[in-house]
């Protein structure tokens, strides 16, 4: 489960009568800390991406990458892919890191 946090808080020091806002992302929200979960105004839960979503991400992702050419992976790659215990973020680091070692290497990227 991930939760994004929204923390308000008044910054007159810097420009009066204004309030900045923080927004981070935890998923390890057992181990806040109490000093920083004071502060927090806003808790915001996701679950986890069905297996459906995930395959939408997977295919949003490969089509961008490897415009202009249609991306290789078929319906079998994709269902493949989404079957992982993954998150968009995931899923976005693991095509980065695979696009810079198959250009690294003059290849393109496969399962």
């Amino acid at each position: 489960m991930i939760l994004s946090v929204i923390s308000l808080s008044p910054s007159s020091y810097v420009y009066p009568n204004t309030t900045r806002a923080f927004f981070s992302s935890l998923s390890t929200v057992e181990n806040i800390d109490t000093a920083f979960q004071s502060r927090i105004h806003i808790s915001v839960q996701y679950n986890e991406l069905s297996t459906s979503s995930k395959r939408h991400v997977w295919n949003n992702f490969l089509t961008v990458s490897s415009k202009p050419k249609k991306h290789g992976f078929g319906d079998d790659g994709l269902d493949k892919l989404a079957n992982y215990k993954m998150n968009r973020l995931d899923i976005k680091n693991v095509l980065k890191t695979a696009q810079l070692l198959a250009s690294k290497d003059g290849a393109g990227f496969r399962l």
